[in-house]
């Protein structure tokens, strides 16, 4: 559920015009909650030797972070301009 509060309050930022730079904060708010979910399931790849496969399920987690929050400024700042506020 915090997952939607942040990606909530990027598509709010972008609405209400602030900079860029937040898109950052909900970059890192999503990153920790991605590995919040899945430490155990990271720690144990690394156990089997999965090193490479863990790290580039990371990446990959951290790139869906970095789309989803600065879409959904993108998002924000598109609707004021529709709504003209």
């Amino acid at each position: 559920m915090l997952d939607y509060l942040i990606i909530l309050s990027m598509s709010l930022a972008g609405f209400a015009h602030m900079p860029t730079g937040v898109v950052v904060a909900g970059t890192a708010g999503l990153m920790v909650m991605s590995y919040w979910r899945h430490c155990g399931v990271y720690a144990r790849g690394l156990e089997l030797g999965y090193g490479d496969l863990m790290r580039g399920a990371a990446w990959m987690s951290g790139l869906h972070a970095i789309a989803a929050s600065g879409f959904a400024f993108c998002g924000g700042s598109v609707i004021r301009l529709l709504a003209g506020a």
